[in-house]
């Protein structure tokens, strides 16, 4: 965890739990993920989810967004970024759920971080430092081997 990290030691037993804590809980994100998309209410259950989501949360953030009641152009801004950053990411979440193992879905979440890195890495000129690299090499080299000792299904 420290190579990812960026070898820093400070804060980390409390760095630890969080990620511990991470890890669990997108854990339990794919296992339950994996089990709403097999039956069939994939994406209908997040348009459910969103909704329900929506009409809790609400009225909590209603008093923080006041301005955007009042301008439809920053309305649609944030509509469209709801849509960007929930509705189409959890919904092909929901559809790859439901043609992949739980186990293969897994794997394509580990290589995200590592797929950042290669993105900010060309995009935007943010290169790893060493560590860092080693980390995320160490990542795509678990992967691999996960890879090749797998059940061979899709």
């Amino acid at each position: 965890m420290l190579a990812v990290a960026g070898g820093r030691g400070e804060g980390a037993a409390v760095g630890i739990l969080w990620a511990l804590t991470a890890a669990t809980l997108w854990g339990g994100y794919i296992v339950f993920g994996h089990r709403v998309a097999g039956d069939g209410v994939g994406i209908d259950g997040l348009a459910v989810g969103l909704a329900i989501g929506a009409v809790l949360f609400g009225p909590v953030a209603a008093p923080s967004t006041a301005p955007v009641w009042t301008d439809a152009r920053l309305l649609l801004v944030c509509v469209l970024v709801a849509v960007c950053s929930n509705v189409v990411p959890y919904g092909l979440d929901q559809i790859t759920l439901r043609r992949l193992t739980a186990q293969r879905f897994a794997m394509l979440l580990a290589i995200m971080p590592v797929t950042a890195t290669l993105v900010a890495a060309v995009v935007l000129g943010q290169l790893p430092r060493p560590l860092e690299a080693v980390g995320s090499g160490v990542v795509v080299v678990a992967l691999a081997g996960r890879d090749r000792s797998g059940d061979g299904r899709t």
